[in-house]
């Protein structure tokens, strides 16, 4: 349990045990139930009333809030008999509308049972006070009119005071908002009622039972059509459900994902304290946060790749369309306007309108987070949704520009109990029983859930990944990313930015490619970026392109000092060879394992590659690419002695260089390279430049930074398929 949740908790009990203890108090005084008369009949005629009250609350003209008449009964039952004899009154009344609730949930039925003694209590004890008199003494005088007015300020009070302060409590991320609401929702509704009480109470000493039984009938009428008001809501919300059960069903890419959106909304609300009322406006919204999408073309929606300014203009008009759609709805009023600001961002930058902080309903941002979490962890025909883990690593890199913190915090928080997915009913989890499901978050709660083991990492697993292993096998992992900035010794004072991404791809079982960034320590060599591309089968390409990485690593940073960048890749790459050629001779499981590799070793303002295999490295100047690596491929090879198109793509995935492969092995290393303010080296495997050409590397290297270039070309790749692993390591040099 986390420190807000038992000060909630120690709250709730406080307030209990104090009702408690009050309601001992007063029946050891003055102010006992002895000291009322009142007869067994009035007693259980009132905790009926009481009772049928609590159950019955009055819909109000607009909107979903409703009235209780309870305060009323509280304020009727001290006239009458006193601030003891209300308190049990009130407590009994309490009792059974808890155990016709089930106790559910445990600690506001609590809260009401302490809440509603304190307050009644206060009540009573300022009427007798102020010179109030009950029982058969009531009457409408003018000397009553300040007894009155103080019982029902202590009342209202007390009651609010505790009221709030829970609220609070329980929902401590939404920085005192939950009290004022709590103020803002009970205060005006109790203040109104409480007049009524007074009415009772004269009807009581006037008329007599009778009287008061025929309030029976008016309330009992409020409840049959409460419930029928319900009943309409809920009707309402399944019609709902099943419309975009059936919008969705249309579009594979969002199966399930409108519902899946407005039971984890409801979740988060929940534990974020929000009311019953809201609630229910977030669970509507929710389920139709993008109704908008159907006004924009299919073409749009499914594209692979980049959008275009005009496509992406139109595509962000999808909450204004929603809006307008759902405006003119009276049973859910604030639905409308929580669909229109559900792509807003805390720092501004969202859209359609660009609102910020405050500004954005509290449902819009919970849609936000859960929506980005949810689409991050969905299947797509073209990737492997993440893990959990990945999209709240992602969720919380973005907390405070993108998403709220106590909104992130609550879903990370229901994802760590197990909680996140209870709400989903049995019909949809179903679908992952049959193979359909397309959430990756859905099937690992399953599995937990079913207590299947799970899954764990080899001895093999990369400890820089980073992301803990749940299910998959570490070379399932989404996406590894390394980013840092290394200073280069240069004349002038440069920088060199570097990142790197691999991913799984949308077919492959495990990821045989391997990457690494590297600082040797030395001026002469500066810093290594490798990548390799293993071959083999499974673990073979696996171990090949890891053992490829670690060699030119420990060669590149283990040379003599002064040994230049050229000389110390080659002997990398030879040791490589060596190394993977010997285990795959002397280890069956092994035996034909290879991998491409290329490297380049940037020193001061130099650049030096060394190559094997298809992997690819490019230069990017201002306005230009340029493909520095040779494609060792027979492909390559034919297309050099002029062979046709068609000759070369069948044979462009037939290596003619490997590294472990044959007795020798021709590595291919360039003179130095000059780089310019500016220019980045691109190393990329054939996962990568199959799927995306040098033009479109060149387009985005202008727009982004290497880090969120990486993510842009990974992505665009799996776009297009992605049948391949991906890998891809981006240094730029700049001025410090």
């Amino acid at each position: 349990m986390n420190a807000a949740g038992a000060r909630y908790r120690i709250c709730v009990w406080a307030v209990f045990l104090g009702g408690l203890g009050y309601l001992a108090y007063l029946n050891s005084g003055a102010f006992d139930v002895a000291a009322a008369h009142p007869s067994l009949a009035t007693v259980v005629l009132w905790v009926a009333l009481a009772t049928v009250t609590a159950m019955s609350p009055i819909p109000l003209p607009r909107g979903t809030a409703t009235a209780s008449l309870i305060p009323a009964l509280d304020l009727a039952a001290i006239l009458l008999f006193g601030p003891a004899t209300a308190c049990w009154i009130g407590l009994l009344s309490r009792l059974v509308t808890n155990t016709a609730e089930r106790w559910h949930p445990r600690l506001p039925c609590l809260l009401r049972l302490g809440q509603g003694i304190l307050a009644i209590g206060a009540g009573g004890i300022f009427y007798l006070a102020l010179g109030g008199e009950t029982g058969g003494t009531l009457d409408l005088a003018p000397s009553q009119i300040l007894p009155v007015l103080g019982a029902c300020a202590a009342y209202v009070l007390v009651k609010t005071a505790i009221g709030a302060a829970t609220a609070s409590l329980g929902a401590p991320r939404l920085a005192g908002r939950a009290g004022l609401l709590y103020v803002k929702e009970n205060v005006s509704p109790e203040l109104m009622a409480l007049p009524v009480g007074y009415v009772l109470a004269l009807t009581q000493v006037r008329v007599g039972a009778v009287g008061v039984a025929l309030f029976l009938l008016p309330l009992l009428l409020a409840r049959y059509f409460y419930r029928h008001w319900v009943e309409t809501k809920r009707a309402h919300l399944d019609m709902v459900r099943t419309l975009m059960t059936a919008v969705d069903a249309e579009d594979p890419l969002t199966r399930g994902h409108s519902y899946r959106i407005s039971k984890l909304c409801v979740r988060v609300g929940q534990r974020l304290g929000m009311s019953e009322r809201d609630l229910e406006e977030l669970e509507f919204a929710a389920l139709l946060h993008d109704i908008g999408r159907t006004a924009i073309r299919r073409d749009i929606l499914v594209k692979p790749g980049r959008l275009t300014e005009a496509e992406q203009s139109l595509l962000r008009t999808h909450p204004k369309v929603g809006h307008d759609l759902l405006a003119g709805i009276r049973l859910f009023e604030s639905a409308a306007e929580i669909v229109y600001s559900h792509h807003e961002q805390p720092d501004g930058k969202g859209y359609p309108r660009g609102l910020k902080g405050e500004d954005i309903p509290v449902g819009s941002r919970i849609i936000m987070a859960v929506g980005a979490f949810d689409a991050m962890t969905s299947d797509r025909p073209y990737r492997r949704g993440l893990s959990p883990e990945a999209a709240i690593e992602e969720l919380r890199s973005k907390t405070g520009t993108q998403f709220f913190p106590e909104v992130v915090d609550a879903l990370v928080e229901l994802h760590a109990d197990g909680s996140l997915f209870e709400s989903l009913d049995e019909e949809h989890l179903e679908t992952y029983a049959q193979g359909a499901g397309n959430s990756r978050a859905v099937e690992e709660w399953l599995k937990r859930r079913s207590s299947v083991p799970e899954k764990r990492g080899t001895a093999d697993a990369d400890p820089g990944r980073g992301l803990p292993v749940i299910e998959f096998p570490v070379a399932e992992l989404p996406a590894r990313s390394d980013g840092k900035v290394i200073p280069m010794h240069a004349k002038g004072g440069w920088k060199l930015t570097v990142a790197g991404k691999t991913d799984l791809g949308c077919r492959r079982t495990n990821n045989e490619d391997s990457f690494g960034i590297f600082e040797s320590g030395d001026a002469a060599r500066g810093c290594l970026l490798v990548l390799a591309d293993g071959m083999g089968g499974a673990a073979a390409g696996e171990v090949a392109s890891r053992m490829a990485v670690e060699e030119v690593r420990d060669a590149y940073q283990a040379g003599k000092r002064g040994l230049s960048a050229r000389d110390a890749l080659r002997k990398g790459f030879e040791a490589a060879h060596r190394t993977i050629r010997s285990r795959s001779l002397s280890e069956r499981q092994l035996e034909g394992m290879g991998t491409t590799c290329t490297a380049v070793g940037i020193a001061g303002r130099e650049l030096v590659l060394a190559h094997v295999g298809d992997s690819r490295c490019y230069l990017v100047r201002a306005e230009s690419i340029q493909q520095l690596s040779e494609d060792h491929t027979l492909a390559a090879e034919l297309e050099s002695m002029g062979s046709s198109r068609g000759a070369s793509e069948a044979t462009s995935h037939v290596l003619t260089r490997s590294l472990g492969s044959g007795e020798e092995i021709t590595i291919d290393v360039s003179k130095p390279f000059r780089l310019d303010a500016g220019s980045s080296v691109v190393l990329c495997s054939d996962g990568l430049s199959n799927m995306v050409d040098a033009d479109e590397i060149l387009d985005v290297l202008r727009q982004e930074e290497p880090e969120a270039a990486c993510h842009t070309l990974i992505d665009l790749a799996r776009a297009r398929g992605g049948p391949d692993n991906i890998t891809v390591v981006i240094g730029k040099i700049e001025r410090e």
